[in-house]
């Protein structure tokens, strides 16, 4: 589950989805590193973020996780919480060793 997947079509995907609060509080509380979008599949913007942090993930080999903002907004509030930003959709984090290090949002989203 925490790697990458295949879609039906045989391109990889690079975000794994997470659903919980206690998932996103492991993550800190491991002082992993490690990449999160907020995201809304409603949003047109937000869908600009998505493919262009696919497209960051594709050439890095890396992988992020993935909120859908509408159908966990509980999970994506308590995100907001527990770094101290301001929820926004989309929104994108990275992390170092549980620490967040920089965030964007809307057409800001330019992962380095």
């Amino acid at each position: 589950m925490w790697l990458k997947r295949k879609k039906e079509d045989n391109k990889p995907q690079y975000f794994v989805q997470i659903t919980e609060q206690s998932q996103f509080d492991k993550l800190l509380e491991d002082k992993q590193d490690f990449l999160l979008l907020k995201h809304s599949y409603r949003c047109s913007i937000s869908t600009t973020a998505y493919n262009r942090v696919e497209k960051f993930l594709e050439k890095s080999n890396k992988t992020a996780y993935l909120v859908d903002v509408v159908a966990h907004r509980d999970l994506s509030m308590h995100i907001a919480q527990k770094t101290g930003v301001q929820h926004e959709s989309p929104q994108w984090f990275q992390f170092q060793e549980g620490a967040l290090q920089s965030n964007a949002s809307h057409l800001s989203i330019y992962p380095s």
